[in-house]
């Protein structure tokens, strides 16, 4: 760099002090690159950042997924749980049918309406068999599913299965392979069925119970499993707001900052540089009136302002790099502003099915409830068929099968 010739220039120094020089251009130069540097260091910074967020809205949207199925294997169990009550319930109602079919039959003569007895015993008859042969091992076609009973239950079929298979043996010698009624048979059945009857709906009635209570527990884990899982999920978006969110958006909020101030700084920048190139026109134009007396110094002055424009160009092309990095970063923001918003509509879709989850959940429940109610009603509809039975059976001069007050 030139530098300032002695002699007739000396006592210029003093009319321009105050004046920015070409050094100081320089070092104002030096600073920007500088911060140029960090604001790349930034951006790494901010790419970390969205990488952190992109896992934290795949470790909930896991979450969401993991808690659907959940639900979905939930609703399931209870269908399945309430279809099981309901046929172990329908077994009591099946034997008492086969042993009603019977004595009528027993007492009924040839006719249509023997004809129609004995449809409706062979159906319930076949009915029993699979239902009893379901609940125990399974079958797809009664949408019963295959699954292991527990201990209690397995110990109950086979307390109730001698009795079940004295009742089935006596019932199929009931038919012959004719489709006509086997009258003795018929009387065996009869006998077979009133001894048997009243330990097998004992026991029936305890399997039931035991299916329903199971059931009501499965349904009990399942809901403390759901909330589990809810409870999670909130621990999760809290963590994501104090590890994520937060820091996501302190970060923004300084970068913004760190831009807002390097805007200024770059517009005192270019205050600065018009400045210096105002002095310099000044001095060229100083210069000039001074021509005359000092061509040599004048040429050597010329050759500086040069020096100095080139310096200022190269200084303009960096402002204007360091412009671009701003709006980059400033569609960066935008870009991140979008993010926010979307994660907060999942996070709103989130609540929305757990919502949902919980209403099916209430419905199963009402479903069971209405289970009961129905059970009950049937097991008062027993009694009056028993009633009736008796009746029958002092028409017919016969001893009442059942005692009065005997569920």
């Amino acid at each position: 760099m030139l530098q300032p010739s002695a002699g007739p220039y000396e006592d210029r120094g003093d009319q321009v002090s105050g004046r920015i020089s070409r050094g100081d251009i320089y070092n104002k130069l030096s600073k920007e690159e500088g911060k140029l540097m960090i604001a790349i260091i930034n951006e790494r910074n901010f790419k970390n950042a969205k990488l952190i967020y992109g896992a934290a809205l795949f470790c909930l949207a896991l979450t969401v997924i993991v808690s659907s199925c959940v639900m979905q294997l939930t609703i399931q169990g209870h269908h399945s749980d309430s279809r099981v009550v309901n046929l172990a319930g329908r077994q009591r109602m099946l034997s008492q049918r086969l042993t009603k079919c019977v004595l009528l039959l027993e007492r009924m003569p040839a006719g249509p309406a023997q004809t129609e007895r004995l449809k409706e015993f062979s159906e319930s008859l076949a009915m029993w068999k699979a239902v009893q042969r379901g609940l125990q091992q399974g079958d797809a076609r009664l949408g019963l599913p295959a699954r292991e009973n527990s201990e209690e239950i397995a110990d109950l079929f086979a307390k109730i299965d001698p009795f079940f298979t004295a009742m089935v043996q006596s019932l199929d010698e009931v038919k012959r392979r004719d489709g006509r009624i086997n009258p003795a048979g018929l009387r065996s059945a009869a006998g077979v069925m009133l001894r048997n009857e009243t330990p097998f709906l004992n026991l029936m009635d305890q399997i039931t119970f035991r299916f329903d209570r199971e059931a009501r527990e499965s349904a009990g884990l399942m809901q403390i499993v759901v909330w589990g899982i809810a409870a999670v999920l909130w621990l999760l978006l809290w963590l994501e707001f104090l590890w994520v969110f937060g820091p996501a958006g302190d970060q923004a909020a300084e970068i913004v900052k760190a831009h807002q101030q390097q805007l200024n700084e770059l517009q005192e920048a270019n205050a600065d540089l018009q400045t210096g190139q105002e002095e310099l026109l000044a001095i060229n134009q100083k210069l000039a009136e001074k021509e005359q007396n000092f061509n040599a110094i004048s040429q050597q002055l010329q050759k500086e302002v040069e020096e100095a424009n080139a310096k200022w160009t190269a200084g303009q092309q960096q402002l204007d790099a360091l412009n671009q990095k701003f709006t980059e970063h400033g569609q960066d923001l935008k870009a991140v502003n979008r993010q926010l918003a979307a994660s907060q509509e999942q996070l709103k879709a989130a609540d929305r099915q757990l919502e949902k989850s919980k209403e099916e959940l209430q419905e199963k429940l009402n479903e069971l409830e209405k289970m009961n109610m129905f059970m009950v009603e049937r097991e008062n509809r027993i009694i009056e068929l028993k009633k009736e039975v008796n009746r029958l059976s002092q028409g017919s001069g016969n001893p009442e099968p059942y005692r009065a007050g005997a569920s």
